[in-house]
Order: structure tokens, then C-alpha cells, then sequence
């Protein structure tokens, strides 16, 4: 299940930053894997896990200009 509320269709608030959603938020895992310029097999990876990677995360909410946003309590430090 995907945790996020849209405030409206350009804002995607999430409790946390799933593979899902992002892969969502691109359109796929090829589109996902290119905007962070990796092998779609480490997106492939991340889906089976349900978590994108803290430092992918961060990238991922630069890149979107904070439409997908991390929740760093989340992570483990």
C-alpha cells in the first residue's frame, strides 16, 4: 500500500519514500532508474525491498523540487 496525500497534482506528500511511489511518480522503473542514472535492476532491487535508500531519497527529492519529500526518522542513522 502507498502512504501519500496529494495536496494537488504537481505536491506528493508521503509518510515515507517508497520504490513504489517513486517508480509511480515516473511513470516506471526504466524512467525512475534513468532520472538517477542507475541500472534498472538496482530499482528492481529497491522494489523487492518496499524503501528507497536514504541517499537516493535525498536525490529523488531534489530532483522533483520536494514533490516526493524524505522522512529522515525513517532511516537509521
Amino acid at each position: 500500500m502507498i502512504k501519500y496525500c496529494c495536496t494537488n497534482k504537481l505536491s506528493w506528500y508521503i509518510a515515507r519514500m517508497k520504490t513504489q511511489t517513486a517508480v509511480d511518480f515516473f511513470g516506471g522503473r526504466r524512467q525512475l532508474a534513468q532520472a538517477l542514472n542507475i541500472s534498472v535492476q538496482a530499482v528492481a532491487y529497491w522494489v523487492k525491498k518496499g524503501a528507497v535508500p536514504r541517499g537516493q531519497a535525498y536525490r529523488l527529492q531534489v530532483l522533483t523540487e520536494q514533490k516526493l519529500l524524505v522522512d529522515s526518522s525513517v532511516y537509521k542513522t
